[in-house]
């Protein structure tokens, strides 16, 4: 299976074992388990993740005449840590990640379609109630726009950078 394929291949490539889980919220015990910067729960073992996502929405604009309609679809996966204890007593889970982004939208005869790409890292910390999560990740975008002035294509390049801290 796909599945049994992906966890194979992180298993060589970090030369550890791995669990592959379509559903990473684990544990009720707080001290196995630390929640990463995207809002799961990673507990003591370490995981490989995947998770797909998409969205059809008919967007109406207020001063604007019809309905643009935009669509979203991907896949995002990435390895997570097992959580690490340190000597002062913080806890610490760390992963990769990697994403596919493709989506359109379309006004009468204007299109735009849109394929993407990213990886990022993550951080997480916890200390008692004390949390700070860390993700960096940068992307490419390759778009064509189809439209009745003509066709075009052009590219974008993003850095992301987000830290959520609390209590």
């Amino acid at each position: 299976t796909t599945v049994a394929a992906v966890e194979t291949v992180v298993a060589q490539i970090f030369d550890r074992d791995v669990t592959v889980s379509a559903d990473t919220n684990y544990g009720a015990d707080t001290t196995d388990y630390i929640e990463t910067s995207d809002g799961v729960n990673v507990t003591n073992d370490k995981s490989v993740w995947v998770k797909t996502f998409g969205s059809d929405d008919d967007v109406e604009i207020d001063n604007f005449n019809g309905t643009i309609d935009s669509e979203a679809y991907g896949v995002v996966g990435g390895v997570d840590s097992k959580v690490f204890t340190y000597d002062n007593g913080v806890k610490a889970a760390y992963g990769i990640y990697g994403a596919y982004v493709g989506g359109k939208q379309k006004y009468d005869d204007n299109k735009i379609t849109q394929d993407s790409g990213y990886l990022g890292v993550s951080a997480s910390f916890r200390k008692s109630n004390l949390f700070s999560n860390f993700t960096l990740n940068g992307g490419y975008i390759t778009s064509k726009a189809n439209t009745a002035w003509g066709k075009d294509e052009f590219d974008t390049k993003v850095v992301s950078v987000a830290n959520k801290t609390g209590v």
